[in-house]
């Protein structure tokens, strides 16, 4: 159940919360809006402040100690993307209506007021403010997913190379020992570190060609790389191995591709 939309009218007349509360009465019943009432800017501002989730401001242009125009510009300084303003003014008032249009109100409505033509652009304001809402949300989930992933590779690269050095160091180990078939574990400890090495970065090619980061120019450098390891590493020498393992270690991780 989606909760109430709360709507903050600021009008120095008084018959205008009676006519706002009776008009949209079934709605307030029902859950779907929630008002609050002020008679000028500043206590508009107090209910603001106290007040956290108003999304929707009826706001009238011609009041006492703080007009609407300068109530709108302090609301803009809140920088609140879902918060729309819906200026009320006379019908003659259209250079202060234009003005605060020009500063960023959503809407105006001209006095006396239509209360059907109003209940619409309520209706209207809500549409944008849940796409708002909804753009928040989903920019939220995004950056949640580029820091999971973030998390992943570097967890992945970094077991990857580590296990690498290991397999290399093990099987210069066993070369200096006698009693060690070195060759057979030397062939063996090659190939699965060839083969673990290529995997990693055959991975973070993958990871990059989804997101588009690669030119095909690097695209095809990267993958003669990756061919050029699966090839070559098994007939290298254990130092050479341990060597260029420890520089993919120390590099996979600010790789721009990556």
């Amino acid at each position: 159940m989606m909760s109430a939309i709360k709507i903050l009218s600021v009008d120095d007349e008084a018959p205008m919360e009676s006519m706002m509360k009776q008009f949209f009465r079934r709605k307030i019943r029902n859950g779907e809006y929630e008002f609050y009432f002020a008679r000028n800017g500043v206590e508009a501002l107090d209910v603001l402040n106290s007040t956290p989730g108003i999304e929707i401001i009826l706001l009238d242009i011609n009041m006492p100690e703080m007009d609407g125009l300068t109530l709108l510009s302090k609301v803009n300084e809140m920088h609140n993307p879902a918060l729309r303003v819906i200026m009320v003014s006379a019908y003659g008032d259209m250079a202060n209506i234009r003005q605060a249009m020009n500063n960023g109100a959503f809407d105006f409505a001209t006095k006396p007021i239509d209360m059907d033509d109003l209940s619409l652009t309520i209706e209207k304001a809500i549409k944008q403010i849940n796409y708002v809402h909804k753009s928040q949300k989903e920019h939220s989930q995004l950056e949640s997913l580029k820091k999971d992933l973030t998390t992943a590779r570097n967890l992945f690269c970094n077991f990857a190379c580590t296990s690498i050095i290991k397999l290399f160091k093990l099987c210069l180990l066993s070369s200096q020992s006698s009693s060690c078939p070195s060759f057979m574990l030397y062939t063996t400890t090659s190939l699965l570190a060839a083969k673990l090495s290529s995997c990693c970065w055959l991975r973070a090619l993958s990871f990059s060609f989804n997101r588009a980061s690669l030119t095909p120019a690097a695209a095809f450098l990267a993958s003669s790389a990756t061919k050029w390891m699966m090839l070559v590493m098994p007939t290298m020498s254990s130092v050479s191995c341990i060597s260029w393992a420890q520089f993919t270690n120390s590099i996979v991780g600010r790789w721009p591709i990556f």
